[in-house]
């Protein structure tokens, strides 16, 4: 028997259940800033969308994070995930976004920081290092920086980073405003 008989299935069925529970206690937030900040989730959230709404037309052709999403119509928006695809599919940063009508671009400054330690967050968005300088000279070129302001939801990797870094920037796409 791989059970002795001295641990019965019963104590074997305590001990893990009791093994699962203290593994669920120690994955739970132990700091009182990380529940603070879960706890304003829904309004910080919600101040998040009016910001992006402020600036950015719901109907607007939009690249940017899956989590500024119900800020704008049914597929209106573009996910950083689809760049890892522009190599494979023979497209510059350039052509994706004139070819997909993008007419703003948000960019959270984890992208910065993801580039900067690649390959740990690869997982993220796939591997930048093919368009990244590419999408560095289209912003500074070909975009209009319209607004840029301090959210956790510009940094999904909040918890490895300090909170002055998570910045989203909202870009238009010079070419989009014609």
């Amino acid at each position: 028997r791989l059970i002795p008989e001295s641990h019965s299935p019963r104590l074997v069925s305590l001990g893990i259940l009791s093994g699962l529970i203290l593994l669920g206690a120690i994955s739970l937030p132990v700091t009182g800033k990380e529940m603070a900040q879960q706890a304003q989730a829904g309004p910080a959230y919600q101040a998040y969308l009016e910001r992006i709404q402020e600036v950015v037309p719901r109907d607007a052709k939009v690249l940017g994070n899956l989590n500024a999403d119900y800020a704008f119509d049914q597929g209106a928006l573009l996910d950083y995930r689809n760049l890892g695809l522009l190599e494979q599919e023979g497209l510059s940063f350039a052509d994706y976004v004139r070819s997909r009508g993008i007419q703003f671009i948000l960019y959270p400054s984890e992208m910065d920081l993801i580039y900067q330690q690649r390959p740990i967050w690869n997982d993220m968005y796939g591997n930048l290092y093919p368009y990244y300088e590419e999408m560095q000279e289209f912003l500074g070129k070909d975009c209009d920086l319209l607004d840029q302001f301090p959210t956790p939801y510009a940094m999904r990797i909040a918890r490895r980073f300090p909170d002055d870094q998570a910045v989203l920037t909202i870009y238009q796409v010079k070419a989009a405003q014609k």
